[in-house]
């Protein structure tokens, strides 16, 4: 199922994936430009893509996220925090993530893409 960025963007994107199916594969993950909290073995390099918990010092890792069962609360509380929206894959869950900020150049990867693993969504807005 495609969920746009525009879509996202607008209210909790955790409760908009969420009801799209995918509550159980959802994690917070330490947004970009976050602080770290002093004694964390997190790195500057986890910021925007590690899995995290925000507590009064920082950001720390979170720890046995493999695992976590994600609940309503759990969603409510990662929205409150900023936290970016890391979403699970394997189990058949495949992700590709493309960052292509050129429209012409979309045009020219999307087929190539789309022949190898079906249709593709638009680009972004």
């Amino acid at each position: 199922m495609l969920v746009d960025n525009k879509t996202l963007s607008k209210g909790n994107a955790f409760l908009v994936l969420a009801k799209s199916g995918y509550q159980s594969r959802l994690l917070p993950i330490i947004p970009p430009g976050a602080g770290l909290a002093p004694g964390t073995r997190m790195t500057a390099a986890s910021i925007g893509k590690g899995p995290g918990i925000r507590s009064e010092g920082g950001w720390t890792g979170f720890s046995k996220w493999q695992a976590h069962p994600t609940t309503d609360t759990d969603l409510a509380l990662w929205h409150s925090w900023g936290a970016s929206v890391g979403i699970r894959t394997g189990d058949g869950l495949l992700a590709l993530d493309i960052d292509c900020t050129d429209p012409a150049l979309w045009e020219k990867i999307r087929p190539v893409l789309a022949k190898h693993l079906g249709e593709l969504s638009r680009f972004p807005e």
